[in-house]
């Protein structure tokens, strides 16, 4: 069982709004320079708004995985890290830092992060423990890992997560199962 701590946010409404305007501007055009300053304008106006860090820290990956700026990365990383210390209890920061260490390639920060991430929740972190197993070559143990998040949790991201790591190993037959999976569950998913 997830425990988040209960926040109290003082955010106003135009912010809310703003922030949801954002979050569909990022699912139909994708992460852009502009939609990150925007997030950092958000973080600034309504700053115990963790979900503005938790967006902001991973449109500055995507932009660090689409152009290999390595100011991206710096950027989510010090975006996350702040989140992190305005929000310790909060799992998202934590998520949003261990996708940036993995990404950065620094494995050692990434699973000191995923410890953390354990205590807090240790069913929900299987998938990110396969994907630390993965990046150290450790292939059939992330996917055991993997299979073990799908099963307890199906969601559209595990299922896409395992499935892309089986094509990694060229399982194909595998890969192929988990996306007829995936849009069973999730018709119409362009992931």
């Amino acid at each position: 069982r997830l425990r988040v701590p209960r926040l109290e946010l003082a955010i106003q409404e135009k912010d809310y709004r703003a922030y949801l305007d954002l979050r569909r501007r990022i699912a139909q055009e994708g992460a852009r320079d502009d939609i990150l300053a925007r997030l950092a304008e958000l973080r600034l106006s309504a700053p115990s708004f963790i979900e503005a860090y938790s967006l902001e820290a991973k449109v500055a990956r995507r932009l660090y995985l689409d152009t290999g700026e390595r100011r991206y990365l710096d950027r989510g990383i010090s975006v996350a890290r702040e989140a992190l210390r305005r929000a310790p209890g909060d799992p998202r920061p934590r998520e949003a830092l261990f996708e940036l260490e993995l990404s950065a390639g620094h494995l050692d920060e990434a699973e000191s992060v995923l410890g953390k991430l354990e205590e807090i929740d240790p069913a929900g972190s299987l998938l990110q423990r396969g994907l630390l197993a993965e990046r150290r070559g450790q292939l059939q143990e992330a996917l055991d890992l993997m299979q073990a998040a799908a099963r307890m949790q199906p969601s559209w991201l595990t299922l896409l997560t395992l499935a892309n790591a089986e094509y990694r190993q060229s399982r194909l037959d595998d890969a192929r199962r988990h996306l007829e999976e995936l849009l069973a569950r999730s018709p119409g998913n362009l992931e």
